[in-house]
């Protein structure tokens, strides 16, 4: 019963860690998403005579990426979280 306990622990640890990797990799993605903005609002005040670039909108666009990209991550710690629960609830059933 114990050895079935931790091979179901090493499995959900293993799709914990997965969520727990995606999460950073779209926060960061999202963080960078937001510094690609940031630089964009910046160029367009500085280069306000320039006619081939849109700075207003590719700020929009970079910016709504980002956003969406931050909520990827936010689902992926949830679900890492319910994942954590889960793992412990594992091991109380191995307890009893």
């Amino acid at each position: 019963m114990r050895l079935k306990s931790i091979s179901m622990q090493l499995q959900s640890l293993y799709q914990r860690l997965y969520l727990v990797k995606n999460a950073v990799v779209c926060y960061s993605a999202g963080v960078a998403a937001f510094v690609v903005t940031s630089i964009w609002i910046g160029l367009g005040l500085i280069m306000t005579k320039t006619e081939f670039i849109n700075f207003g909108i590719l700020s929009l666009i970079f910016f709504v990426i980002g956003m969406i990209i931050v909520l990827a991550g936010v689902i992926f710690a949830a679900r890492e979280s319910v994942k954590g629960f889960q793992i412990v609830g594992f091991e109380l059933k191995a307890d009893e």
